[in-house]
């Protein structure tokens, strides 16, 4: 899991066994002044928590369940939003592409 010294930057509302557990689920290297909340990480996606909490395995937000509360980090909210452009972008080409093609006739 790390050294001792990885406790002292413990944030002050994670007991030590939820911190444990984060650290399980995303390694040493987690930023925790980049946590959020559900309802922060709703606000920073533009959306309701109730779409968020509804939502989150449907499209693989990431997030971690910690002492039942999710959590979310600002970077890898980041990520899947750049990865959701880059689809909604492939999926756009796609669907113009179908319109643009005339369609068959129908013989019976």
């Amino acid at each position: 899991l790390g050294s001792v010294t990885d406790l002292t930057n413990l944030p002050q509302d994670l007991s030590l066994c939820q911190y444990l557990d984060l650290l399980r689920h995303g390694g040493t290297e987690m930023d925790f002044s980049q946590r959020m909340s559900m309802k922060e990480a709703a606000a920073y996606l533009g959306r309701s928590t109730h779409w968020l909490s509804v939502n989150r395995e449907r499209y693989a937000i990431p997030g971690y369940l910690i002492g039942g509360y999710y959590y979310f980090l600002k970077e890898q909210l980041d990520e899947w939003i750049l990865s959701q452009e880059t689809t909604t972008k492939r999926t756009s080409r796609s669907k113009k592409q179908l319109r643009s093609q005339p369609l068959a006739p129908i013989t019976l």
